[in-house]
């Protein structure tokens, strides 16, 4: 009985409209995932927020698009393999009819060089199409603690963290604790402290952010290798020059005064990256002639 059944089974179920179906849904899932992945934060900026849509993480997105990706390009292998005798009958026809090259085939070949051309060499118009994509990534940093001071920083314990960022780990400790946050260990990473808590890295660093020591005094008179070597890890490119006033200590409008003067003149948004383009110059060169002169 269970022989004919499966034997039911096999003759009912059928290859090609299974490969058929599969593509669809496939192509779909991966169009979808994609389109999400075209406005989510930078992933710096993900997992420090714990950014989700859907109740998905930008992790789970990726992933999801990848997979789907990859078993839709296997199922459009298969899709041709049993449909490749109809499609080359279909080309061949074409051909022995065609006595020059169609305007839609002409059309659609340099519409496609133009595409992979203008996203190798950032082509308008076809580049605001990322640009926007940036500007919606950013969308989602709306003051600087949403941003990490230290790429990955949920991932570094709070020991290695507070060292990192000047604040004494026992105070630390003892501040978060009289807010009612839990600390099992030093050791623990901010994700894990936060999850635990039902916070995101953020808002646990926007805890403990006004124990850090301010660094302006050790950061005056510095060279630029200096600086470099002081605040390496610290993102400053990505960061705007009244960001790193507050969390390095020193007097934004002397540190733009002192930019103007030697000709470099910018917007508030601006990030430091931004201001080097276009003067030629790399972030620290910006911060250290923005610091070049005592208060």
């Amino acid at each position: 009985m269970q022989k004919i059944f499966k034997r039911e089974v096999m003759k009912k179920f059928k290859i090609r409209p299974m490969i058929s179906l599969g593509t669809a849904f496939l192509f779909f899932i991966s169009l979808f995932s994609g389109l999400v992945l075209y406005f989510t934060p930078q992933g710096r900026v993900a997992y420090w927020i714990d950014w989700r849509f859907l109740a998905l993480t930008k992790t789970d997105w990726t992933n999801i698009h990848i997979l789907t990706s990859v078993f839709f390009f296997l199922f459009a292998v298969l899709h041709f393999y049993y449909n490749r005798n109809a499609f080359v009958q279909y080309l061949y026809k074409r051909a022995c009819n065609i006595k020059s090259i169609p305007y839609e085939t002409f059309f659609v070949t340099v519409l496609t060089i133009f595409i992979l051309i203008s996203a190798l060499y950032q082509l308008p118009p076809l580049k605001y199409i990322i640009t926007f994509s940036d500007i919606l990534k950013k969308s989602w940093v709306k003051s600087p603690l949403d941003e990490p001071p230290i790429p990955h920083a949920e991932s570094m314990s709070l020991q290695a963290f507070c060292v990192k960022q000047g604040i004494e780990l026992e105070k630390a400790i003892s501040f978060l604790r009289e807010k009612g946050i839990e600390v099992s260990s030093p050791r623990d990473t901010l994700k894990d402290i936060s999850s635990k808590n039902g916070l995101t890295p953020a808002k646990l660093y926007a805890l403990i952010k006004p124990l850090e020591k301010k660094e302006v005094s050790e950061l005056k008179g510095l060279t630029v290798e200096e600086l470099e070597a002081k605040l390496a890890g610290r993102g400053i490119g990505r960061k705007t020059l009244k960001v790193l006033a507050e969390e390095l200590g020193f007097n934004f409008e002397e540190a733009r005064e002192n930019l103007r003067k030697q000709g470099i003149n910018f917007k508030e948004e601006e990030t430091l990256k931004e201001i080097a383009e276009r003067y030629q110059k790399r972030p620290i060169e910006i911060l250290a002639e923005a610091l070049s002169q005592k208060e």
